[in-house]
């Protein structure tokens, strides 16, 4: 039971920055032009918050997601760079509405998988 408290209060720590750091990097973005701003600022947090989920039996398959994300931002600077597109916002978007998803699942005690996180 205390395993469960401290795994649900470590996911909330871990939304709840993640929240505040896409609020940021989208006005940073829009501040200066550069999509490549959201990587910069969400990658570590993702980083972090999966290796701090993925330890957790209920929340390993929300860690995997936030692991998928940071390897996504990875390859969309590569794009960016290449293609001068930005394709960070989208990836930013994706991210905010997953989170966002998570959060309501909490809120109704939904169990969170990772095909429940696709759709």
């Amino acid at each position: 039971m205390h395993s469960e408290l401290d795994d649900q209060r470590v996911l909330q720590i871990c939304l709840t920055h993640l929240v505040a750091a896409i609020k940021t990097s989208k006005d940073l973005r829009e501040m200066s032009g550069d999509p490549s701003v959201q990587a910069s600022m969400l990658s570590p947090l993702l980083i972090l918050s999966s290796d701090l989920l993925t330890s957790s039996t209920r929340y390993h398959n929300v860690g995997g997601e936030l692991a998928s994300y940071a390897m996504n931002y990875s390859l969309r600077i590569a794009e960016t760079h290449c293609g001068k597109r930005d394709v960070l916002t989208e990836l930013t978007d994706k991210l905010e509405h997953y989170i966002e998803w998570v959060i309501r699942a909490q809120r109704t005690k939904q169990s969170v998988t990772a095909s429940q996180a696709v759709q």
